[in-house]
């Protein structure tokens, strides 16, 4: 098992129950998420043993994230799905996924991986600037 965020095990909450009308970003909780869409089509994959493609985000929380832009990360099997009740109190959807063997190495799996996803963007590490 992973550390939580991200080797071979994760954890990923669902989507909806937030009023995102106008001109917002983000929102605090405002109602339950329900089992439709996204999240149905979470739990269907599980269902049929089929994988989710796992991409992440740099404006992602916690150290898995890639420094800048999207970063693909492997296929992921959905292992468990249940209902919690979240911060707000709403009812919220948490899912657990196991990386599937087989693949290639993860890239956190190699030596100074942050450092070499930012050269590898075109920027010098630890600058925020392209290279000239």
């Amino acid at each position: 098992a992973g550390r939580s965020g991200g080797l071979t095990e994760r954890k990923y909450t669902g989507s909806g129950g937030r009023d995102l009308s106008g001109n917002k970003r983000v929102a605090p909780q405002t109602s339950d998420q329900l089992l439709i869409q996204k999240n149905k089509a979470i739990c269907v994959n599980m269902w049929r043993g089929l994988p989710l493609r796992v991409v992440r985000g740099y404006k992602g929380k916690g150290e898995f994230a890639p420094a800048q832009g999207y970063r693909y990360d492997g296929l992921y099997d959905v292992t468990e799905v249940w209902p919690q009740n979240g911060p707000s109190g709403h009812v919220i959807w948490r899912y657990r996924m196991k990386r599937r063997e087989g693949q290639a190495p993860p890239v956190w799996d190699t030596p100074d991986y942050k450092k070499g996803e930012v050269s590898a963007c075109g920027r010098r590490a630890g600058t925020g600037r392209g290279l000239t």
